[in-house]
C-alpha cells in the first residue's frame, strides 16, 4: 500500500493536505547538498533553511481533483507559485 519512510505517522489517505513532518522528511530526503537547498521541480529555483521550506507546498502529484490521495508515493514539494500554476494538471 505505501512505503511510508520510519518514523512519520500515516495519515488519513483522503485528507485535504499532506502532515506538516512528512513534508519537512520529504524536504530533508530531497535536500540538494550541491546546489545547497530543495530545487523546485518546474522553475529549478533552490529553497533552504527554514524560510526556504516555507515557501515549498506539498503538492499531490495526482491531484485529489482527478483521484489522488495523501499518501507517501504521491507527495511532492513544489514553491508556491510553481503549485498555483499547476493547479489540476498532470505533470
Amino acid at each position: 500500500m505505501t512505503s511510508l519512510p520510519p518514523n512519520l505517522t500515516p495519515c488519513d489517505p483522503h485528507a485535504p493536505v499532506f502532515p506538516r513532518n512528512w513534508k519537512e522528511s520529504y524536504f530533508r530526503r530531497n535536500y540538494d547538498f550541491n546546489k545547497g537547498g530543495y530545487v523546485c521541480l518546474d522553475c529549478k529555483k533552490i529553497f533552504s533553511g527554514i524560510s526556504g521550506f516555507q515557501k515549498l507546498h506539498g503538492d499531490h502529484i495526482i491531484p485529489r481533483s482527478r483521484g489522488g490521495l495523501t499518501v507517501w508515493e504521491n507527495l511532492t514539494l513544489r514553491c508556491g507559485p510553481c503549485n498555483l500554476l499547476k493547479s489540476n494538471k498532470l505533470f
